[in-house]
């Protein structure tokens, strides 16, 4: 498999990701919403900057579009771009430059993994605060169905979903973008996979 077909493959499966992080509801308190987080910050990682920030927009559009779509009255948040977009397209730099200036062109294995660990940590806290930070800028006190944003919500999102999902990020990002990487490597002579 050429590296062209390979690089269209990974976007298939990270948009894939995105969509179902997105679109399906979560497990009780559990989100998939940190599949897309993922998504943006493997393709970073994997195939670069030019294309995370690809995977980030895609992940910035579906969230825009979903705003005026979605099922809740709290999804109408983010047709505002400043909540959906913008902290978004930031994921893609930090995934990918947390690694570089962690893992340094290392070839130690140890040094890659804790760049992955905290270049996926990283992500997740950076979409977070993007993202909780414009929802209190623009929207607190304002109720949404039974959600009011305000210093209460925060303190729940941040005490449960936040946590989970930085621990997931972590726990996920380093073997599933090594795995990418290896695949990647493989039987590809037209580009150079070295991340």
């Amino acid at each position: 498999m050429n590296a062209r077909v390979k690089r269209i493959a990974t976007h298939g499966i990270m948009t894939a990701l995105i969509l179902v992080g997105l679109l399906l509801p979560g497990f009780g308190i559990v989100s998939l919403a940190v599949l897309p987080i993922i998504a943006v910050c493997v393709t970073s990682i994997t195939l670069g900057i030019v294309d995370g920030l690809i995977s980030a927009f895609t992940f910035a559009l579906i969230s825009f579009i979903s705003g005026f779509i979605g099922a809740t009255p709290f999804a109408q948040v983010f047709v505002n771009p400043l909540i959906s977009v913008l902290p978004r397209l930031l994921l893609a730099p930090v995934a990918y430059f947390s690694y570089k200036l962690i893992a340094q062109n290392s070839e130690n294995r140890a040094r890659k993994y804790t760049a992955l660990t905290v270049a996926g940590i990283l992500t997740c806290v950076v979409n977070t605060a993007g993202v909780v930070g414009m929802l209190l800028a623009f929207h607190f006190g304002t109720t949404f169905g039974d959600i009011v944003i305000g210093w209460e919500w925060l303190t729940v999102l941040l005490l449960t979903n936040f946590v989970i999902e930085v621990i997931i990020c972590a726990i996920v990002c380093p073997p599933l973008i090594l795995a990418l990487a290896s695949f990647l490597k493989r039987n590809t002579h037209a580009q150079d996979y070295k991340k």
